[in-house]
Parts: C-alpha cells; structure tokens; sequence
C-alpha cells in the first residue's frame, strides 16, 4: 500500500492500522512515522543510431521524478565532452546530440531546489564508447548535367563533405559541412582534400586541401574524384564526369575600361596582354567604335600595347578576339572622350636663346588641338607695362626686332574659349656701324670756284639702328657738313655739297655714324685728305703773257751783248796805257792757281769763268785755243765782279 500525504500533515506521527471481519473486535497496529522530503535517484537511458561520432545520441531521463512534486535540476555531464546540457524543466530530461570519439563516462546529476537539499545532488553513472566517424565526400559542384568551355571558371564544391571529428570552425564558413558543432575533446582531425581530373592531374595547387574553389578544365571529357582522408581510415572519395568543349579567347582588358574618361588630346593605351586563349591557339584583336567608320585597330596582336585617341564624345568600344578556329568573342564597353583644350607648342625661339644682331628672328610653332577648333593664334611680344603687342599670326613666320631683350609668348585658343600658353625670354644682340669703300667725286678741287663735291660709304650695321651718317669737311676757316643717306637700301651712303674753297691746300674729310644718342652712342669714323688747287689761266693769255716776256728777254740779251762789247773797247784801252802791261796766266815756276779755302776761286778766275759761261763767243774761242793759253789782257777781266 502506497501513501501519499500532503505537506500539511506533521512531519512526525503515529500511524495505527485497523483490521476487522466484521464479527469480532477489531484488531489495531501502531506504527510510529517521521516523514522528510528526499531527492530522487536519477535514472536514464542511452539511445543511438551507430556507435561513431558521427551518430545521435539520445539520453532520456524522464523516467526521474520527485516524490514531493519538487522542481528539479537535470544536468547531463561527459567526462571527455563536460557539461552536455542543464536544465531545470521538464524538457531537460532529454539531451539529445553527439559526443566526440573515445570512451565517456556519462553522469546524470539530479536535485531538487529544497534549500536544505543544497549539495545533495545525486548521480547515476553509464560508460558509452564512440568510435572515430569516416569522413564523407560530396561533390556538389561541378554538375554531371552540364557541359562547360575550357574558358569558363568551373565552381568545385564539396558542400556536404566533412568529418564529424573535425570541428566546423576548421570548414569554410560558406556552406553546409559534415563536421562536428563543438572542438572533439581530443582535437579536430585534419583532413587532406584532393581534387583530381583523368585529363589535367591534380586541380588543386600542391600543399593546399581546398574544399570550395573555382578553376579551368582543358577541354574534354573529364573524370573528376574528390577524396577526403582523415588518416585513419582509407580515404573517402566521389567521382562526376563532366563535359568540356573548346571555347574562344577571353578579353582581359587593362585598359581602358567600362566607365573611363579621357581627353580627346589623350592617347589611350590599349592593353589586353593579358588576354588568354585557353585552347592555346593564336588570336588576333579588332577594336571598333560606335562614332568611327573604320576600326580602330583591325587585326592586331593583343600580346603588345596599342595607343590611339579617340575624338569627343560617348564611345561604345566593341572588341573582337577571334582565334585560328575561328571562334570569336565580343566584349562592349563604355569610354567617355572629352573635348581637350589647344596645346600650345612653341618650337623656335628657343628659350634664352640669343639672337645675332641683324638675324631675323623665326617663329615657328607646332601647336596641337584634338578637337581641330583652334580658332586663334598670336605671337606676342609682352611689353614692361603688362600689355601685348602682336607680332604675328602664322604658324611660321621671319620678323626683325631691335636689340634688347624680348618676353614673347605664343597663345592659341579653341572655339570653346579654351586657350594655352608658352613664354620664352630672348636677347637680341646690338652691333656697332662699320665704314668702309670710301670713294668722293671729284678728286681734286678747285680753289676759288664752286665745287660740287660727292661721297658715296657703305656703312654696315647688321642691326640696322644707326641712322645717322653725316661727312665734314674742314679747310682753314671753311667747314662743309652734310648728310649721306642710303635712299635704295644698298648700304651704300650718298650725299653731296657745294664748296668753294678760298684757296689751295689739303682739306681734311671726316665721315661719322653715329648709332644712339648721348653718352650712349656708338660711333664709327673715316678720314682722308683732299686736295684742292689753284685755278688754270686762260691759254690766249698765257700765250701773250709767255710771249711778251720772251720778247723782252730778247731785247735784253741785244743790250747785255752790246754793253759787253763796250766795256772790251774799253778795256783795250786801258791795256794800252804801260801800267797793265800782259801776263802770262802761268808762273814762272809753271804751277796754276790755286782755289780758295771752301772750295772758292781766286776771285778774277770766277769772274772769268762767269764771262765765258754765259757769252757764245767764249764758247767757241775756248774751242780753238792752244794748248797754252794766251796771256790774259785788260780786257779779259769782268771788272764789275772785281
């Protein structure tokens, strides 16, 4: 007999049993009683589908129950996995879930939630044996179902393989793994994944266990084997055959690409080296626009890079790869051009350049507008103030300047307003004026008549800044200055004055160019001697001039003769008186008469030979004359010279 009381009834009593027939006196037993509340003894059962790991292990305590109606406490510990699961419903009877490989000690621990029944949990003990689970394999992609190209990234997948001694945080996180939710108490397993094909050998990079990745199949009829190994059992493995079929080449297009944006003035590498043909057979490139009549590029190789702009506006890029078969791929894209602004490109004068004087400069560009609307092209020449002057407008084009040193810019714009602009600094070098080839007209001048009197100088001054050439003559008192000026460009000087010198002499004749002013000119000088005589007579007068005088010459010549003979009458005279009687014109002792100290004769010798120097007679008389001279008489001697 079973009895159940009420916590209300006292914890100590007396129990007392009646047993009666009917006829006689009832019989009565007394039992003394002391109720207390006690923890139930735990009991549970173990159901599984296998004995591995990989195995549902069910634990089932339901059959536990307080006698009392108390709450319990269920907990569910392994002494390789701890704590399996604690509870305090009535749910908590049942764990339910998989224990790692080794031998357990499973323990369920009871107790109510009495306070007085703290530490006074009970255990009921069952030992249970999991042994190592086989690794499983699954090859859920790729598909026997379905044909693939050699181009075409093929998705391996081993999505349901794994191993229940393996834990799952060792597995990819994409993907449902066969694999143990908790790290086994002995550690995770390592398992080694082999892709393998018939045709290609190994698909997985030496070293590496890949069990999702994607990868290329040559093509062909593939067998392809996944094997797992745990390392203790043999491995595991699975096998599809797939279909693979040669394919066109694949466009790896560096650049550009969908979206791009340029300039139209910028050159655009075309880079698809790193296209491939998976087949191995040689391809061309061919790219096309949308906004060009003919390719851009028609049958190239795509294993170099190509270069070329684009003009303005959206392209849409078509680009063909067609290999030795024949097959072809088309890819399409976007590029966007847009409109450039000039680039200008000044090609002479060179920056810093020096410029020799009297050298034309050259002007020279080779300015660049992608859209061709270059609407405007200046040469300027920027002044100290800050503003411009426009020296041309060409592309190429010869100009002069002064000396000195110039900022000059070349500037180009577009229809859109869009403008560029290059500078240079130059120097042009100075020079000085040079005379030379001095000729006049006429060489001599005449004193007391008006001369017109012409010069003609090449003057040389490669820069062309002396403007200033101006002759002088200077005679005594009399200076002449007047320009020259080179009218027909010849560099030849010309100019002319009216002179009338005073007398004859030698003028002097300066030419001066002068290039500059002041302090600062520079100047050049030629000069040279003239030569002005006096003026010719008339010859009729010169005539009866000459004649005249010839005349008198004459009639004194008659008079000296006729006095001559006078003075000899006279002197024939004189002889004859016995004063002067004759001498010999020698000595007796033969020596001749001597000359005087300085070379002087004695003096009536002189006179003598005077007299017979300037008389004809004498001549002739001196000619007949003997050897010794007759003696010398009165007569003889020239008494006006005594």
């Amino acid at each position: 007999m079973n009895l159940t009381m009420a916590e209300t009834v006292p914890s100590t009593f007396t129990l007392t049993v009646y047993a009666s027939d009917g006829v006689n006196t009832p019989s009565t037993y007394s039992i003394p009683v002391e109720l207390y509340n006690e923890v139930p003894v735990p009991e549970f059962t173990l159901t599984r589908a296998g004995n591995a790991s990989e195995d549902l292990v069910t634990l089932d305590g339901t059959a536990t129950v307080d006698p009392e109606g108390d709450v319990l406490e269920v907990e569910y510990w392994s002494s390789l996995d701890g704590q399996l699961s604690w509870n305090d419903t009535e749910e908590g009877k049942v764990w339910s879930g998989y224990l790692s490989r080794g031998v357990h000690n499973l323990e369920m621990r009871v107790v109510d939630v009495r306070p007085e029944h703290i530490n006074a949990t009970r255990t009921t003990t069952l030992q249970v044996t999991v042994e190592n689970s086989l690794p499983r394999s699954v090859i859920a992609e790729p598909l026997e179902t379905q044909t693939y190209l050699s181009s075409e990234l093929i998705w391996f997948s081993a999505n349901l393989s794994g191993d229940y001694d393996s834990a799952c945080s060792t597995f990819p996180l994409d993907g449902n793994w066969h694999c143990s939710g908790f790290e086994p108490s002995s550690g995770s397993e390592y398992l080694v994944v082999d892709w393998q094909s018939d045709l290609d050998g190994r698909l997985t990079p030496e070293g590496e266990d890949w069990l999702i990745f994607d990868g290329r199949l040559s093509a062909g009829i593939h067998i392809i084997t996944l094997s797992l190994d745990d390392g203790i059992h043999e491995p595991v493995t699975a096998s599809h055959t797939i279909e693979v079929l040669t394919s066109a080449p694949v466009l790896n297009m560096i650049s550009p690409v969908d979206g791009d944006a340029f300039s139209s003035n910028q050159i655009i590498d075309w880079d698809a080296r790193q296209s491939v043909d998976y087949d191995e057979d040689n391809f061309t490139m061919t790219v096309r626009s949308n906004l060009l009549t003919e390719p851009l590029f028609s049958d190239v190789s795509p294993s170099i890079i190509h270069q070329a702009a684009l003009p303005a506006g959206e392209h849409s890029i078509q680009v063909s790869l067609v290999d030795s078969t024949g097959k072809e791929q088309l890819t399409s894209f976007t590029v966007v051009i847009i409109q450039s602004d000039p680039v200008a490109v000044l090609v002479q004068p060179q920056n810093l350049v020096s410029i020799s004087p009297g050298q034309p400069v050259l002007l020279e560009e080779q300015s660049t507008d992608a859209d061709g609307d270059m609407q405007k092209r200046e040469w300027r020449n920027w002044l100290v103030t800050g503003n411009y002057q426009i020296l041309s407008t060409l592309s190429s084009d010869s100009i002069t300047l002064p000396p000195g040193q110039y900022h000059l810019s070349l500037y180009v714009e577009d229809s859109r307003g869009a403008s560029s602009e290059v500078h240079v600094n130059i120097t042009v070098q100075s020079s000085l004026p040079t005379l030379s080839n001095l000729t006049f007209l006429p060489d001599v001048l005449v004193a007391q008549q008006k001369n017109t009197f012409s010069v003609r100088v090449m003057m040389d001054d490669p820069d062309g800044t002396t403007q200033n050439v101006q002759a002088t003559i200077v005679f005594n008192v009399q200076t002449w200055s007047f320009n020259l000026t080179d009218a027909d460009g010849d560099g030849y000087w010309e100019g002319a004055v009216e002179m009338n010198p005073e007398s004859a002499g030698r003028p002097s004749l300066k030419v001066i160019a002068t290039d500059g002013v002041g302090d600062d000119a520079m100047v050049d000088v030629l000069s040279i001697t003239l030569s002005v005589e006096e003026a010719e007579q008339d010859s009729r007068a010169a005539l009866f001039v000459g004649g005249t005088v010839g005349f008198v010459g004459l009639l004194s010549f008659i008079a000296f003769i006729a006095l001559r003979r006078q003075k000899k009458a006279e002197l024939a005279m004189i002889d004859s008186w016995d004063s002067f009687g004759g001498f010999s014109a020698k000595s007796d002792s033969g020596k001749t008469l001597v000359n005087l100290e300085g070379g002087a004769m004695e003096g009536a010798t002189e006179v003598l030979a005077d007299s017979e120097a300037s008389l004809p007679d004498a001549e002739s008389t001196s000619d007949v004359e003997s050897e010794v001279q007759a003696p010398v008489v009165g007569t003889d001697l020239d008494w006006d010279n005594v």
